[in-house]
């Protein structure tokens, strides 16, 4: 059995796949001995990906005491270096997106890319809905009332009004419940890891975030609620944003979705070999300059940020643009600030980008400041800045 020790405990995890080197952060409850999960998806037959148990979750211990969003973030890494990795791109759903941002924020050698799924920053961005206040709810009454969390379309008035639909989905929603939370701990290391969701907050230091990212929602979802998103993706410099039909299980009611997150990571698979091969004399050639990079901006009024799902660049548009990126490069010049000694290669974990795209003019962020501090601009070749399709 696939175990990996971190600290007080034991990590269950698996791989399956060749290819790409993709970490899969799954959401609240995750059991990998439920099925379907990633392993089921597409990502599986197109990347080597990994996955784990969290702690309190699955076949991974269930330590006694508070768990804390930073030592989720440990385990993961722990998990790559337990498969010899020292980096892979990373894809977080939900819970496993606060994940993801924590282990960005604070294992930012260990991230190439990033995709957040149905998930939020916390803070002042907005968090995900407080599924710690409804741990009192009668089974079925809780049930309703994660029905309705899950996909807004499937309010209280339309559980009204249809009735026996509600019933059936409630009892496959009863089916489907894991049986392995009945196991010992399981119920406690649930409980802990939804205590500690609660305490969630990356907003104030997301700006730090110098990877590429996909944030992706649910159009109808009111767990991750789109205009939290939004203000997600906002957030983190030079991300783009994509909403799909569904709720908070998008992924798997959109069959675009799957497609979009492959893509995009096809894409960074595809900067990473450029990364690795000498370009004209001897830069590397790569795709991360062609990201749109934005300063970060604050949270958009609710009412506004609402209609983001109808702003946000068509799903299809994203897919045939990341498929179809050019692969050739700019030999113009590159500026950089005056004093400033220019690299040919550079000094942080991402390619060397042209500076005026690399550190807008009204980004005061810390991440912005360190790459200043570092230098992080290049001499020669880069490639020219590319927007994202328009919405």
């Amino acid at each position: 059995m696939p175990y990996t020790k971190h600290a007080d405990i034991q990590i269950y995890y698996e791989r399956h796949g060749s290819g790409c080197p993709v970490l899969y952060l799954p959401g609240v409850g995750g059991d990998l001995r439920s099925k379907p999960n990633v392993f089921d998806s597409l990502l599986a037959s197109r990347f080597d990906v990994l996955s784990h148990d969290h702690r309190g979750t699955g076949r991974t211990d269930k330590p006694d005491g508070p768990y804390t969003m930073a030592q989720y973030a440990a385990d993961a890494v722990s998990v790559l270096e337990a498969v010899g990795w020292t980096s892979a791109h990373v894809v977080g759903v939900s819970f496993g997106g606060m994940v993801a941002q924590e282990l960005a924020l604070r294992h930012p050698q260990a991230v190439r890319s990033l995709v957040l799924c149905c998930t939020t920053s916390g803070g002042a961005g907005g968090a995900s809905y407080p599924l710690h206040e409804l741990a009192d709810l009668a089974p079925r009454e809780r049930s309703r009332k994660l029905l309705a969390i899950a996909d807004t379309r499937r309010n209280e008035r339309w559980q009204a009004e249809h009735p026996q639909e509600t019933e059936q989905l409630l009892d496959q929603a009863a089916a489907n419940a894991s049986p392995f939370l009945k196991e010992p701990g399981g119920i406690a290391g649930l409980t802990r890891q939804i205590e500690a969701r609660s305490r969630h907050d990356t907003y104030e230091r997301l700006p730090d975030i110098a990877v590429p990212a996909l944030v992706c929602g649910g159009r109808y979802d009111g767990q991750a609620a789109p205009d939290a998103v939004t203000n997600l993706h906002r957030r983190i410099p030079g991300s783009q944003l994509a909403f799909f039909e569904g709720g908070h299980r998008f992924l798997s009611e959109d069959p675009r979705a799957y497609e979009a997150v492959a893509a995009f990571l096809h894409r960074q698979c595809n900067t990473d070999t450029a990364r690795e091969s000498p370009g004209p004399q001897g830069h590397r050639t790569d795709a991360v300059s062609r990201m749109r990079m934005s300063p970060p901006q604050p949270p958009e009024d609710r009412g506004q940020a609402a209609q983001a799902g109808a702003r946000a660049p068509d799903a299809q548009n994203l897919i045939e643009s990341w498929m179809s990126a050019p692969q050739r490069i700019h030999t113009g010049p590159t500026s950089q600030p005056e004093g400033v000694p220019c690299r040919a290669t550079s000094p942080l974990p991402f390619p060397c980008p042209n500076w005026s795209h690399a550190v807008p003019a009204r980004t005061t962020s810390t991440g912005a400041r360190r790459r200043a501090a570092a230098g992080a601009c290049c001499c020669g070749p880069s490639r020219p800045r590319q927007s994202p399709p328009a919405p």
